[in-house]
């Protein structure tokens, strides 16, 4: 958009007189405050379209997670206890992070 097409739009605006408000507004304001507090919020939450979408989301989202969560530590465990005691002290106290044996790549190569 051009600025020179722009700044005409604002000026254009900034001339026009501003509309009147209704005559019963002070009225109908009052009247939407005195509605909003009668109402309770339980009732404001529970319908909520963006509340109940979140619901329904966590809760799908909520089992997957625990699942994976439990497979993994199983996993882990699984793992920890074909390790040697000796393997174990090492890896807990990071002295294998210099080691030959550290990283899988070099694991690789050296045994293809």
């Amino acid at each position: 958009m051009d600025s020179h097409n722009l700044d005409e739009l604002l000026s254009g605006y900034k001339a026009a007189a501003m509309p009147r408000p209704p005559t019963n507004l002070t009225q109908n304001v009052w009247r939407e405050i005195r509605l909003r507090q009668s109402t309770p919020v339980s009732s404001a939450l529970k319908y909520n379209d963006f509340l109940n979408w979140f619901r329904r989301s966590m809760a799908s989202l909520i089992a997957p997670a625990l699942a994976m969560a439990l497979f993994m530590s199983i996993g882990l465990t699984l793992l920890n206890t074909q390790a040697t005691p000796h393997q174990r002290v090492q890896q807990a106290l990071g002295l294998d992070v210099f080691s030959h044996q550290s990283s899988p790549l070099t694991r690789l190569a050296q045994n293809p």
